[in-house]
């Protein structure tokens, strides 16, 4: 029996990726941003292999930004400059933070995300606080696909894998949470999600 639904948030509760994000923060500071892109991969990339509790942090990514790019502003400054392209930057999905509202009444409704202490402290009223728990990478030092946030959430949850479903828009971050026995569903859309979740007996 499914207990609790677990939402991703970039590209699914937001209807932009983090490197949309990443795209205009680049062209803020003028700085190309296929560059700050592979820049970001290459800081997650080394998060994850070394396995290590170690925040993701904005700081952390702005000293590095600042550094690659020889920046003459400061790491506050580019924080700020981060912080300015709320709301344009982080389009909300409105109708699916509602639907998820909705199901609080029969199930428990989480969020696992990679996402930076920044998009927290930006979102917190808007999304985050409609959740609960909410397992961020940048509180707890883990990051999808890694076994251990998957863990987490379930330890927050009091549950098994097998009573969650977990929704990402990212194939990648569904392989280890499928073979811990969630149910997961590749989102696409919002009537792709409501059909995939009404097959499962969640309306």
């Amino acid at each position: 029996m499914i207990k609790a639904i677990i939402f991703d948030v970039g590209g699914t509760l937001m209807n932009v990726k983090i490197e949309d994000i990443l795209n205009d923060l680049a062209r803020s500071l003028t700085v190309d941003p296929n560059s700050l892109n592979s820049l970001y991969r290459e800081y997650k990339k080394d998060i994850s292999e070394t396995m290590v509790f170690e925040r993701i942090s904005s700081k952390g990514f702005a000293t590095l930004i600042k550094k690659t790019f020889d920046l003459y502003i400061s790491i506050d400054q580019i924080i700020s400059v981060w912080k300015d392209l709320y709301p344009k930057s982080f389009p909300i999905n409105i109708e699916l933070v509602k639907f998820a509202d909705k199901l609080k009444s029969n199930y428990k409704v989480g969020i696992v995300s990679s996402a930076m202490d920044i998009h927290y402290q930006l979102l917190e009223k808007d999304i985050y606080s409609h959740f609960d728990p909410v397992v961020i990478s940048g509180e707890v030092g883990f990051i999808k696909p890694q076994k251990q946030i998957f863990e987490i959430v379930l330890k927050k949850l009091s549950l098994r894998s097998y009573e969650c479903v977990f929704i990402d828009d990212r194939t990648e971050n569904l392989s280890v949470p499928k073979q811990m026995g969630f149910y997961i569903i590749h989102f696409q859309n919002n009537k792709q999600l409501f059909k995939e979740l009404k097959k499962l007996g969640i309306n």
